[in-house]
Parts: structure tokens; C-alpha cells; sequence
């Protein structure tokens, strides 16, 4: 059984549970890990997890449109290079 290229995460739990039979939740903390800046971090609960637009967001931490975008660009960046050293991608 394999995994499509662009599985949600409730197909992964789903394949996790049929492959291992263990229930366990998707764990992002790794991801957390990687960011050393509270406001990286706030981004990513934010906008990725929490599905808040980037316009949202600016307002909520009172930053301009261009700092959300180039945070946004570094953070997909570390976070590109920690799937591709896991062979994730």
C-alpha cells in the first residue's frame, strides 16, 4: 500500500492506522523545533494550522505586508530543506 503524492493529513492517519495499527496524530512539533523565532512560530499556528489569511495576520501582529511575506518564504524554505534531509519530499 502506498501513499499518493498529495496526501491530506487525514489520509496519512489513515494509512498509518492500516499499515501499523497505531493511532496516533500527526506531530508537528519537529516543525516548531526547527523555527527559533516566537513569531515564525506564531506564523506557521496561524496561517498554516489555524487556516487565518496573511492579511489576518498582518494585522494580528502589526507587521507589513512584505515582513509576513519574506518570514513566510524563509519558513517554507527551512522547512523544505528539513523534508528534503528526511527524504520526505
Amino acid at each position: 500500500m502506498k501513499l499518493p503524492n498529495d496526501f491530506t493529513p487525514e489520509e496519512y492517519e489513515l494509512f498509518k492506522f492500516l499499515t501499523t495499527g497505531l493511532d496516533e496524530p500527526i506531530d508537528t512539533t519537529e516543525i516548531y523545533q526547527l523555527l527559533p523565532d516566537p513569531i515564525d512560530k506564531f506564523l506557521v499556528c496561524y496561517i498554516f494550522e489555524a487556516k487565518y489569511t496573511r492579511k489576518q495576520a498582518e494585522k494580528a501582529l502589526g507587521l507589513s505586508k512584505t515582513t509576513i511575506w519574506s518570514r513566510l518564504k524563509r519558513i517554507k524554505a527551512t522547512i523544505y530543506r528539513y523534508g528534503k534531509n528526511k527524504h520526505l519530499l
